[in-house]
């Protein structure tokens, strides 16, 4: 057991590279350059993966889209899996949309390997939408399927309403309450 889970440290934290996994398709943007995370808006590196999920996304922070522009992104998968092919199927949510005739890609898989996704999203209103990626992996286990969501917001988020905090600033929250007391 030890031997295995050392096993999957090491494929989860080995660098990345794209030699052994190849793209199936021909049709792959190759104009676009993948986003970069803002100062303000830092990527999360560290995926949080179900456990004993074949695939993951490695950056599980929301991508950032400006109405009506199109967006060159890129996303990262991670999978438990050293051996196999893995074709990942991407399905958007109205009003987001993929830039690019491509929503399919296919590799084949390899011990320590992180699979990228070059894509291109533009979305025609402000909000939070979702992007699903569907994983297929076929190995010797036989066919494995998870889906997986990326978020995407596009504008500013929308802003929480604000609790009202004590005056005394003790960070205690007042709420409005009605007290009946019964006496017997």
């Amino acid at each position: 057991m030890p031997m295995v889970l050392a096993g999957l440290i090491t494929a989860c934290g080995a660098p990345a590279s794209s030699e052994n996994a190849t793209a199936v398709s021909a049709t792959t943007p190759t104009s676009m350059a993948p986003a970069k995370p803002s100062p303000a808006h830092p990527a999360k590196t560290v995926p949080k993966t179900k456990p004993g999920a074949i695939a993951s996304l490695k950056d599980a922070s929301p991508i950032r889209l400006e109405q009506g522009i199109a967006t060159p992104a890129e996303l990262e998968l991670l999978t438990t899996k050293s051996k196999g092919h893995m074709r990942v199927f991407l399905e958007e949510e109205e009003p987001l949309h993929l830039v690019g005739e491509q929503n399919e890609w296919s590799f084949v898989l390899a011990p320590g390997e992180q699979y990228r996704i070059p894509v291109g999203l533009m979305a025609v209103e402000e909000g939070r939408f979702y992007l699903r990626l569907q994983v297929v992996i076929e190995s010797d286990e036989g066919l494995q399927r998870r889906q997986l969501m990326r978020v995407v917001q596009v504008g500013e988020p929308a802003k929480s309403r604000q609790k009202p905090v004590s005056d005394a600033g003790d960070g205690v929250i007042s709420l409005p309450a009605q007290e009946t007391t019964i006496t017997e």
